[in-house]
C-alpha cells in the first residue's frame, strides 16, 4: 500500500521547509522507540529539529515553535550548570 503525504499534514508542512532532514531524523527516534519512553529518548532530536526551526530565515516554521522556545534558549546559555526552580 502506498503511503498517502495526507495522512498527516503536520509531516506534510514540516517535510515542506529547510528543516526537513532533522524532522526526517526525529521521526526516525520516534518510530525507533515506540515501545519506550520517546520522550527521553529522542530529546536531542526534536531539540535540533526546533534549532533548525527557530534560525530558518523566512520564518516558515514560526506558527510550529513553541511559544517561549527561544526564551528557553536564550536563558540556557545565560544559566548553564544553574539548577532551575521546581514548579
Amino acid at each position: 500500500e502506498e503511503e498517502r503525504t495526507d495522512k498527516c499534514p503536520l509531516c506534510t508542512f514540516m517535510k515542506g521547509g529547510a528543516c526537513k532532514e532533522d524532522f526526517l531524523v526525529w521521526e526516525s527516534c520516534l518510530k525507533a522507540h515506540e515501545e519506550e519512553d520517546r520522550t527521553d529518548k529522542c530529546r536531542e532530536q526534536l531539540f535540533a529539529l526546533f534549532r533548525c526551526m527557530d534560525a530558518e530565515p523566512t520564518g516558515y516554521y514560526d506558527p510550529m515553535l513553541p511559544p517561549t522556545f527561544g526564551l528557553e534558549q536564550q536563558a540556557g546559555a545565560e544559566g548553564a550548570g544553574e539548577p532551575q526552580p521546581q514548579a
